[in-house]
């Protein structure tokens, strides 16, 4: 039967594939008289997955998809959804830069961001997401010819196969009337995204834990979360010897910021950046979220909150520190005034803070960082003395996944594909060029620091 836009988006996109062996992810191949789903075979492969924010449950979910026999999630919280960046993100997805304009792989890590929202919500009691559409408003006259010049140019996307990239070009009062509420005097104009989603990323991550666990028990792999800060790649390792476990065959690296605490990447080119927001009382009556810089969005039952943010701070010394709540409005208040007016007495609820992992800048923005590491981590063996790679030594050794900083939503769940049909081919060829961009002097660092710590480079 024709397959529904779900399943075409958890399956590759290829139109041919062989059948005499199991593909390394779903296909689906157009048959005389209906439609053939190839499904992966099982993969006798251990996979331990540090960090489970987007990019570990992001990468979790196509792994056991992919038939991984074991997946271990290492993370410092006790359940998903209770710390970290992903866990206090605004939730807002769609797929457009500051300018309107459509970000690295936007239409695509779209698509794949909503199938697994679906997927996500057939096994959660909660409300994951919604259908909210953005309001971007323009406060200078130069970002507003910028906006309406690709509102103009989205505008014809709504007849494409995908309306992720529709937006249409509003006044101020027609913005107001959708926002219900008035947006500030000196709007100059507002690119309106009709398909972009609000999610509430700690129900999501707690709805994707459950997915793994669904897909974990009808596959019959493993999977396991455990609580536990691990201060290097040597010590995963470790933690499956000490428990008697065989040797892992594969450390996908998620952990975000704190990647660069793991004593072997303590150089990665991972900028960190703290952000807070302020959560305060919707007495304004919002109903759809506002950007501009900043952002406005509603949340909580019936809408009746307003998650505000995001600071900028990079001081290495405050990175960890408690949120502040009157450092976060001194910092907020202002350019949120000048979007809503009427937050201005606005009572504030609580803080929040997270840190961010900013890649470094390419020619394309700001593209994460997905490859396979340059070494091959040993660490302890097992008591049977076969004299293992600590990771398995398969072949399959550590990989990044890092540098999402604030694109989480929109890259975690097309980019945690890629990652996991190339852990399980153990084939770096299966991620996106892009993605593979640690410069040389990195490598060459990566490579001395295992060196020097009794690891070995390839």
């Amino acid at each position: 039967q024709e397959p529904s836009p779900p399943l075409r988006q958890a399956c590759a996109a290829k139109s041919e594939v062989s059948t005499r062996q199991a593909p390394a992810c779903p296909f689906l191949m157009r048959m005389r008289g209906g439609w053939l789903l190839l499904l992966p075979a099982a993969v006798a492969m251990r996979v331990a997955v540090l960090g489970g924010g987007l990019a570990g449950l992001g990468t979790a979910v196509p792994l056991l998809d992919g038939g991984a026999d074991e997946v271990h999630v290492y993370d410092a919280e006790v359940g998903p959804g209770l710390g970290g960046a992903s866990a206090v993100a605004a939730g807002l997805l769609h797929p457009f830069t500051p300018k309107g304009r459509e970000i690295w792989m936007g239409q695509e890590g779209f698509a794949a961001t909503s199938a697994l929202l679906q997927r996500c919500e057939a096994v959660s009691s909660e409300r994951v997401s919604e259908a909210s559409g953005l309001l971007r408003l323009a406060l200078d006259h130069d970002l507003a010819s910028e906006l309406e010049r690709a509102s103009r140019a989205g505008g014809a996307a709504a007849a494409a196969p995908s309306a992720a990239l529709e937006q249409r070009w509003l006044s101020a009062s027609d913005a107001s009337a959708i926002a219900g509420a008035t947006v500030g005097a000196g709007v100059e104009g507002v690119a309106h995204a009709p398909s972009a989603l609000c999610v509430d990323t700690p129900a999501y991550l707690r709805a994707l834990w459950a997915l793994c666990g669904r897909i974990a028990r009808e596959r019959g792999s493993g999977l396991e979360w455990r609580c536990s800060a691990l201060p290097s790649l040597a010590a995963v390792a470790a933690a499956a010897s000490e428990r008697g476990e065989a040797p892992y065959d594969a450390v996908v690296v998620c952990l975000g910021s704190r990647a660069s605490d793991l004593a072997e990447l303590s150089g990665l080119p991972l900028r960190p950046c703290r952000g807070q927001n302020l959560h305060l009382e919707n007495r304004a009556g919002l109903e759809t979220p506002l950007i501009c810089g900043k952002y406005i969005v509603p949340v909580g039952e019936g809408g009746d909150l307003l998650l505000c943010g995001a600071t900028f701070e990079y001081d290495p010394e405050g990175l960890r520190e408690p949120p502040s709540e009157a450092e976060a409005a001194a910092a907020l208040l202002a350019p949120l005034e000048e979007m809503l007016p009427s937050i201005r007495d606005a009572p504030i609820v609580r803080c929040d803070a997270g840190v961010r992992a900013l890649p470094p800048r390419s020619h394309f923005g700001y593209v994460p960082l997905v490859c396979k590491l340059p070494v091959e981590v040993r660490g302890a063996r097992r008591g049977d003395g076969g004299g293992r790679s600590a990771l398995g030594g398969g072949g399959c050794a550590a990989w990044l996944f890092g540098g999402l900083g604030s694109r989480g939503l929109i890259h975690h769940a097309v980019l945690g594909r890629s990652v996991a049909e190339a852990v399980l081919a153990c084939d770096e060829s299966r991620l996106p060029e892009h993605t593979r961009r640690l410069d040389a002097r990195m490598g060459e660092l990566l490579v001395s620091h295992f060196s020097d710590t009794g690891h070995s480079s390839h």
